[in-house]
């Protein structure tokens, strides 16, 4: 009996000693009290080093809301990983007499113009050393592995991610931006260091606040603002910088929920160092982070995890050492690119037969003008992809 219950006290010590934390902290920066919070997994051993990302809110938002809407405590279990997600401080922008809230706001680097004068938000506030303090401080106190720590953001957060990865990237094994692209203040800046960590984006086409070109519509007062490189200029950017191939394989996530969403991935691979980068469009997507498997065909953390592990069997349709079997772009009109290795049949939604393609690797160019709207079928070997015509 006393053995028994010496067993039972032992487990119980063992449970709490080794039960999720979940801290709200704080320290002083630049003269203000900055604050964020840490979730620490049940399965960290403090002996060992561990993983860590860095989760930055989008504007307006605010830190407890996004680790929620994340499931930040459950990805950290998941992942292992340590979760730090800081809050970005109020901000605003005074224009010939008239104060414009912008809310929580990251110093990105970002500016917006009117009437010929530059505003860069929140541009008094040094978040780049509040972040780098935070980094810091989390290495040196939870004894965090430097080869990884990652970085991810939505929206504004994403806008602070690439300056993150410009001005600091050798503290980084990989970023995630998600909507919010390369600032334009970086345009002829390269960065100076000499890791390439690998890189991915994840953006809408159709995003209609912070859009594909690289503007801002700040629809509080009916403006549109050039805040950014546009999302095929960062990707230039750090391809070119990591020297990655200038092709990319292109696969398509499973299309299993009824989301009107097509997630479409485009990997340059063979960078320097191998490293990589990847864009994830987001077809017929807002902007907005999506996150539940259980609604969409795909959640951003799960991805992120995946890419920043360097899980490649992640989502995707594809098989080991052959060409991924996808169809870009879908949803289509005037033509598309099918990459396969091998014969592609194509039949329409009675069934028919309508086209037979030779395909090798790098992609076949198919014109698809005159073809009737709606849902055709592509089959190579045992894969079917859905295609769908406007």
């Amino acid at each position: 009996m006393r053995k028994i219950a010496v067993i039972i006290i032992l487990c119980l010590f063992a449970a709490v000693g080794y039960a999720q934390e979940v801290k709200e902290c704080s320290f002083a920066w630049d003269g203000v009290t900055r604050q964020y919070i840490c979730i620490i997994p049940s399965c960290c051993n403090e002996s060992q080093p561990r993983g860590m990302i860095l989760i930055l809110h989008g504007l307006g938002d605010d830190k407890n809301g996004f680790a929620a809407a994340l499931n930040a405590k459950s990805f950290a279990e998941s992942s292992g990983w340590v979760c730090v997600i800081p809050q970005a401080l109020s901000s605003e922008i005074k224009v010939m007499g008239y104060t414009i809230p912008l809310g929580s706001c990251w110093n990105a680097a970002v500016s917006i113009n009117i009437m010929g004068s530059d505003y860069v938000l929140n541009g008094n506030t040094d978040d780049e050393g509040f972040l780098m303090s935070l980094l810091d401080t989390m290495t040196k106190n939870y004894n965090i592995s430097t080869d990884s720590v990652f970085v991810t953001g939505f929206s504004m957060g994403g806008f602070m991610t690439q300056r993150l990865l410009v001005e600091h990237g050798d503290k980084f094994a990989a970023a995630v931006s998600v909507s919010g692209m390369l600032p334009a203040a970086y345009k002829q800046t390269m960065p100076s260091y000499n890791r390439h960590p690998n890189v991915m984006h994840v953006h809408s086409p159709d995003d209609n606040t912070v859009l594909y070109n690289g503007q801002f519509d700040y629809s509080d007062i009916n403006m549109k603002f050039q805040v950014g490189l546009s999302v095929p200029q960062t990707i230039e950017y750090w391809r070119s910088f990591n020297q990655c191939r200038d092709s990319y394989v292109t696969d398509t996530f499973p299309d299993t929920r009824d989301d009107g969403l097509l997630f479409v991935r485009k990997s340059y691979h063979d960078g320097i160092d191998n490293s990589r980068v990847v864009l994830i469009d987001v077809e017929g997507g807002v902007h907005t982070w999506y996150g539940d498997t259980n609604a969409y065909d795909i959640d951003y953390m799960e991805e992120i995890y995946n890419f920043c592990t360097d899980k490649k069997q992640s989502l995707c349709v594809h098989e080991a050492n052959t060409m991924p079997f996808s169809v870009y772009p879908n949803p289509a009109k005037d033509g598309i690119t099918v990459y396969a290795s091998g014969s592609v049949s194509i039949f329409n939604a009675e069934g028919q037969l309508i086209k037979t393609l030779k395909c090798i690797n790098g992609g076949t160019r198919l014109d698809t003008k005159g073809w009737n709207s709606g849902v055709y079928y592509l089959k190579c070997g045992s894969k079917v992809q859905k295609l769908i015509i406007k």
